[in-house]
């Protein structure tokens, strides 16, 4: 497959497919998602839109991170659904489920843990790593 038919998926484009509002968006979200599993294109998702998705589906749509984290996950290991740093960001995902952080600082301890590296900051909760 070539970069051509690699496409960036918006927040927008995601939160229509999970919250299945039934709407016209919702239609097209749906076979969107179709034509990425089945191969038509690969689709990638860039952390910084993961973050603005988690953070809409938590404080617009008061979404548990619990459904959350069991609706994002399937998405992410689609085969089709490309990220730079795929390994890290389905990690800060489960972390960002067990811990009480938020997905920027479960991030910051994915690399952390998986880089052996330490993290420069003022927030305590990174200490929750």
């Amino acid at each position: 497959m070539s970069e051509k038919n690699i496409v960036l998926i918006d927040a927008n484009v995601i939160i229509r497919f999970l919250i299945g509002d039934g709407g016209d968006l919702f239609g097209k979200s749906q076979k969107i998602f179709q034509e990425i599993d089945s191969g038509k294109y690969k689709a990638k998702i860039l952390e910084s839109v993961l973050a603005e998705i988690i953070y809409v589906l938590l404080k617009v749509y008061n979404v548990s991170k619990n459904d959350i984290v069991n609706s994002l996950l399937p998405i992410l290991q689609m085969k089709y659904v490309i990220m730079d740093n795929k390994t890290f960001v389905i990690h800060a995902v489960e972390i960002f489920h067990l811990k009480n952080i938020d997905f920027v600082d479960a991030l910051l301890c994915s690399y952390k843990i998986l880089n052996n590296m330490d993290v420069i900051s003022f927030d305590k909760d990174l200490k929750k790593c």
